[in-house]
């Protein structure tokens, strides 16, 4: 029989283990992160809570947010002249929206998950991408109409700004091979599956433009202006897909809205010769469509 000290023991311990904080490991830096520890007095830091099972604050403090647009454009966070002179609609991109400024920090946190194949940090851009969404895309796209407002009473305001479908930018096959994955495609179907939406392979990559972070930005224009083209299954994907969607939604929506995925807008010139390429099956839809790029860094 257990002794009356041995269960005290025993219950003391339970509890002691129930109180304690739980312990995470920041993988960035990998210390440890306790949860439920107080924060310091300071102002607070956006998104620390939902990031913290993931990063510690110090390393959640130097991310380089973008939290204020200086271009309602391209969302960078500085005024543009580039979109002054060439404007996004010129290509059939709407806007661009990115999550963070693309400092040395963070290029070293792409180099580890794209060059490296540390999964980790896919993880933590998805979160990031996930958190940033509403407040910027907000910006870009409005709430529905009444009849869908209605229809979406209990869902809340981030489902009236999401995608209706979601695409991504292609690699060619030897970096496929190379990498053994897609960036782009990686955190497109990620977040396709937290929203419930679909991501539909529309573009296909035909030529592998030499490097595009060594390149002028003639270079970066001349490289890829015909470095991708449409899937020969894409407008029938498209089509299917809405046929789906038509059937869950209610019918009369003024625009499709798409959301062009890819990690780093660094001067458009990609996500601008994609956008081209989708443009021009938009028409198979019988309904104007509203193509937005969503990128984890803007340069």
């Amino acid at each position: 029989m257990v002794s009356r000290m041995q269960l005290g023991a025993w219950m003391e311990k339970m509890y002691g283990t129930l109180l304690r904080p739980k312990l995470y490991t920041c993988m960035i830096c990998k210390s440890s992160i306790q949860i439920n520890q107080t924060a310091p007095s300071r102002p607070p830091i956006p998104y620390e809570q939902p990031l913290l099972p993931l990063m510690c604050r110090k390393c959640i403090h130097l991310i380089p947010w973008i939290d204020a647009l200086g271009c309602s454009d391209c969302g960078r966070a500085i005024r543009c002249p580039d979109c002054r002179r060439h404007p996004l609609q010129n290509d059939g991109l709407r806007a661009n929206r990115s999550v963070v400024q693309y400092d040395d920090r963070m290029k070293q946190w792409l180099a580890q998950y794209k060059f490296k194949g540390n999964r980790e940090y896919e993880q933590i851009m998805l979160n990031m991408m996930q958190l940033a969404y509403e407040p910027l895309l907000s910006t870009v796209w409005g709430l529905r109409t009444q009849e869908r407002q209605m229809a979406k009473l209990f869902k809340g305001r981030l489902e009236e700004i999401l995608p209706d479908f979601i695409t991504f930018v292609p690699t060619t096959r030897e970096r496929l091979y190379a990498r053994g994955f897609n960036q782009a495609e990686q955190l497109a179907r990620a977040l396709g599956g937290k929203w419930g939406r679909p991501v539909i392979e529309l573009l296909a990559r035909v030529q592998d433009a030499e490097k595009q972070s060594k390149q002028t930005r003639a270079g970066r224009e001349h490289n890829m202006e015909h470095a991708f083209t449409l899937r020969h299954t894409a407008l029938k994907l498209l089509q299917k897909s809405w046929a789906l969607h038509c059937t869950r939604e209610i019918s009369g929506m003024e625009e499709v809205r798409l959301l062009l995925i890819d990690d780093v807008y660094t001067t458009g010139s990609t996500l601008r010769a994609c956008s081209r390429q989708l443009s021009s099956i938009c028409w198979g839809l019988g309904c104007p469509v509203s193509i937005v790029s969503y990128t984890w860094a803007r340069a």
